[in-house]
C-alpha cells in the first residue's frame, strides 16, 4: 500500500498516525506514475477536483491499476464539461487551480480510458459536517457545484473493461 499527497504536512501527519506506511509527497499535476510500479487499485477520494489537469491524472491512474475508486466534487451539467476554478487555501489545490467535472465528462473520460463506470452515489454517503456533501442530488443542469451550502459529489467504481 502506498499513499501520496501534494502537501508534506499531510504526509507527515499520515506517518504519525500510521507508522510504517509507505507515503510520498508528489506533485500530482506533473508526476511520472510509471516509477511507482503497478497496483491492484487506485483509491482517489477528494483529490480530482483539486487538480487543473484531471484528464492527464486519470490517464496516469489507468496505467497504474485496472480498478479506480473515485470520489469527487462535480458540476451539475448534462454535457461533458470540466470547468477550471480558482482554489485558494491551505487545503485546496496546490497549483491554485482545481476543476469541477460534470458526471458526463467523468463517464466519457473514464470510458475512453477503457473503464466500465459504475456510479454508486447515494444518500448513505451524504455528510452534513463542516463542509456538507450531497451524493444523491437531483440534476438540474445549472452547472453549479454547490447547492444549499453543500458540495455536489459523485462516487464511482471504475473497472477495466474486459
Amino acid at each position: 500500500m502506498l499513499s501520496v499527497d501534494g502537501r508534506p504536512e499531510y504526509i507527515e501527519e499520515l506517518g504519525r498516525r500510521f507508522p510504517g506506511r509507505q507515503a510520498l509527497v508528489m506533485d500530482l499535476e506533473n508526476w511520472v506514475p510509471a516509477q511507482l510500479g503497478r497496483f491492484d487499485m487506485v483509491l482517489c477520494f477528494g483529490l480530482l477536483y483539486h487538480l487543473a489537469r484531471p484528464a492527464e491524472f486519470l490517464a496516469s491512474c489507468s496505467r497504474l491499476a485496472p480498478e479506480l475508486y473515485l470520489e469527487t466534487v462535480v458540476s451539475d451539467a448534462f454535457e461533458p464539461v470540466c470547468p477550471l476554478v480558482l482554489e485558494e487555501g491551505s487545503d485546496q489545490a496546490c497549483s491554485g487551480m482545481g476543476c469541477r467535472p460534470s458526471p458526463a465528462w467523468l463517464n466519457q473520460t473514464l470510458s475512453g480510458l477503457g473503464f466500465e463506470v459504475n456510479d454508486i452515489s447515494g444518500a448513505d454517503a451524504n455528510w452534513g459536517g463542516s463542509v456538507p456533501s450531497v451524493f444523491d442530488w437531483t440534476p438540474q443542469n445549472d452547472r453549479e457545484w454547490q447547492r444549499d451550502g453543500a458540495l455536489l459529489r459523485k462516487m464511482l467504481i471504475c473497472k477495466r473493461a474486459e
